[in-house]
């Protein structure tokens, strides 16, 4: 069996979540469609809506990887992906949240660079303690502008402790969904605990990516229709929220098409979609696992 044969399978189990998927991003598309025919110059927008469309873009381009990635099998990987998409939301969210500190929480998250910069010098110096002396003269002055910034950064957000530097808020992420929503927090702790097992190294969820017969132990990298349908469900789920933020922060009038989505996602949430579970299986004539010869699963064949 063909990758492009799981494929079809994986396209054709899921179709109602992928033609949602594809609605969505059409949607967003569409919104984008009237913001252009306004030709809005980039500075008639306030700090806080310029650090918006970034992160936007940002998102847009998360969003339609996680849906290839999940046509193609690979629902798992996509956890990666998924967090990094509601951690922008989040990141989004708080910039928002209050008009009255919207451009200057956007002015901190612009100035941040200069903290990332500061964190890269050590390396820097390193590598060029051999240089000849005018370079190294000018990693100098380099340095002296990037620390020169830094307290500047210091001083106008009022930092006091190098630890309020780890983030360019001085929150977690997790403290800056708080600050907006007891709904946020809690989506950001379920689907933290959700996607943990993929982003870091560690044995949970090995089960997901082996399976039993008679005799063997099989390794399977190959696509599957594991994590699709979990992950794929919540990045809907963000996604129609930048949305919301598109269509409010730029008045687009696009409200009711975006709750109509948005009634089809919670339809489908109340569906039995197959394959969240386990890869899994074992006969009931196997063997002891100790016992079972460990085979790796490659191009959709396995050698007994």
């Amino acid at each position: 069996m063909g990758h492009s044969h799981e494929h079809r399978v994986i396209e054709e189990e899921f179709r109602e979540l992928f033609d949602l998927a594809d609605q969505v991003r059409d949607c967003v598309d569409g919104l984008l469609e009237t913001f252009n025919e306004r030709e809005t110059k980039l500075f008639d927008l306030s700090a806080a809506r310029r650090i918006f469309l970034f992160i936007l873009t940002r998102s847009i381009k998360t969003y339609s990887s996680i849906v290839v990635l999940c046509r193609r099998g690979y629902g798992q990987d996509v956890a990666t992906l998924l967090r990094g998409l509601l951690e922008n939301l989040v990141t989004a969210e708080y910039i928002l949240y209050d008009p009255k500190h919207a451009n200057h929480l956007a002015a901190r998250f612009v100035a941040y660079k200069w903290i990332i910069f500061k964190r890269a010098l050590p390396e820097q110096e390193r590598l060029i303690k051999d240089a000849p002396e005018e370079r190294q003269k000018e990693f100098d002055r380099r340095k002296a502008v990037v620390m020169e910034h830094v307290n500047d950064f210091k001083k106008k957000f009022k930092v006091t402790s190098d630890r309020a530097l780890i983030t360019w808020s001085g929150k977690t992420v997790r403290d800056m969904a708080k600050h907006v929503s007891a709904e946020l927090l809690a989506e950001y702790d379920e689907t933290f605990r959700q996607c943990s097992k993929f982003s870091h190294p560690s044995i949970l969820g090995d089960q997901e990516y082996m399976v039993r017969d008679s005799k063997n132990l099989i390794f399977s990298p190959q696509p599957s229709e594991i994590g699709v349908a979990i992950n794929l469900k919540q990045a809907i789920k963000y996604f129609l929220e930048f949305a919301d933020l598109v269509n409010e922060q730029f008045d687009l009038n696009r409200k009711v098409l975006i709750d109509r989505l948005r009634q089809q996602w919670s339809g489908l949430q109340g569906n039995p979609l197959k394959s969240d579970g386990l890869a899994l299986v074992q006969s009931k004539e196997a063997i002891p696992i100790r016992d079972c010869t460990v085979v790796f699963k490659t191009n959709g064949k396995v050698r007994s």
